[in-house]
């Protein structure tokens, strides 16, 4: 369980946090669970923010499926720069 919690907060491995990215069905309800898959998709979104910044008339503009399309990249993002 120590593993499961680190991967959804600490990003290491990147197994559990990234499967937990996507629509998924929640069959077991736990408080501790839930607030660290808060944190895990808010990381998610933050970082998917960042790697799509761009300016356009001295606006921040992210399109939807850019923003999507990153966080969906996030472990291959990774994959690049642990190698």
């Amino acid at each position: 369980m120590k593993v499961f919690k680190n991967d959804l907060v600490e990003w290491k491995k990147l197994t559990v946090s990234t499967m937990m990215q996507k629509p998924f069905e929640i069959l077991i309800d736990h408080p501790k669970i839930a607030k660290l898959q808060e944190k895990n998709l808010t990381s998610a979104i933050c970082t998917s923010c960042l790697l799509n910044l761009g300016e356009k008339d001295g606006q921040i503009e992210i399109c939807e499926k850019d923003l999507f399309y990153s966080i969906a990249n996030i472990p291959h993002i990774s994959n690049i720069h642990n190698n």
